[in-house]
């Protein structure tokens, strides 16, 4: 367990003798968000987790947090990326399955014509 060395001036984030903790509380636990150089570093991946979790509500830089209508922007390419991964996907599985397809002899009333 690492010995905690001072305080930081940011909520969630606490220096260690290896450099600057984040950590944060919810649904009853304690969860340790990762061990950072800095204690800047450590205060945006608070803010990170705490924007997922509370919104708005408990963050070290509130201002960095991206406006409605990027956030909706940002989303509808993800969901945008996300439909072209299928898309290609779904292609394909068809061409992997056409050209199995196509390797079988082709049998016509139990001969082989093809």
């Amino acid at each position: 367990m690492e010995r905690v060395v001072e305080s930081s001036r940011f909520r969630g984030v606490t220096r260690v003798r290896t450099g600057w903790v984040a950590k944060i509380s919810a649904f009853g636990q304690i969860y340790r968000l990762g061990a950072y150089d800095t204690e800047v570093e450590a205060a945006i991946a608070f803010d990170r987790a705490s924007f997922k979790i509370y919104r708005r509500r408990f963050l070290n830089f509130p201002s960095s947090v991206p406006s409605v209508s990027e956030r909706e922007a940002m989303m509808a390419n993800e969901r945008y990326n996300a439909y072209v991964n299928e898309q290609m996907q779904i292609l394909e599985d068809r061409q992997t399955a056409s050209a199995t397809e196509s390797a079988k002899p082709v049998m016509l009333f139990g001969i082989q014509i093809g």
